[in-house]
């Protein structure tokens, strides 16, 4: 008989401890390289090992009653597909689908990721041609910020959330565009 025991540390049951929510193997690299009056910098961050359970609707497919199935969700478990990722799931997310979202592995998700959080590009204009129009200094400039994620995570979902909300709704990390000039008399 499979048993949770008392539910507690040191009365487990069956149960075993898995995975690790902390952040682990944290790293960031930025550099800068320069050619002529061509500068670009970068800076890059992310973590190398972290482990979520994660049980909302991006992650479960009808996980509530008025729940829905996104593409991400289509391999659940039917008498044609015996071999799916998804258990098998019920009409108002009944049956036996509270026991399917019982913390697992095979659900466990890789919440490592890479975050490239940065990259400029400024180009100088010339000290021959600034010499004419009466400036010591200036420069056109573009900056990305946040412009690409790398991870494992589910669509939608992002890996630096702490929290499971049970719709998968989390304030979205913003990418952000800046465009300039840097000018001096």
């Amino acid at each position: 008989m499979i048993t949770n025991g008392l539910n507690t540390v040191s009365s487990p049951g069956d149960l075993s401890v898995i995975g690790n929510t902390r952040l682990a193997m944290q790293y960031g690299i930025n550099g800068g390289l320069g050619y002529k009056n061509w500068n670009f910098s970068f800076a890059i961050a992310g973590v190398g090992k972290r482990d979520l359970w994660i049980s909302n609707n991006l992650t479960f497919p009808y996980n509530y009653e008025f729940g829905t199935i996104y593409d991400n969700q289509l391999d659940y478990w039917t008498p044609t597909n015996t071999n799916a990722h998804f258990a098998r799931i019920y009409a108002k997310a009944a049956g036996n689908s509270a026991i399917n979202k019982l913390v697992q592995i095979r659900y466990l998700t890789n919440a490592a990721y890479l975050r490239v959080k940065n990259l400029s590009l400024a180009y100088s204009i010339p000290e021959a041609l600034l010499k004419r129009i009466s400036f010591t200094r200036l420069q056109v400039f573009f900056s990305g910020e946040n412009l690409f994620t790398f991870s494992k995570m589910p669509k939608g979902l992002d890996p630096t959330s702490t929290a499971d909300k049970g719709y998968g709704i989390n304030y979205p990390i913003m990418r952000m565009f800046s465009f300039g000039v840097n000018a001096s008399l």
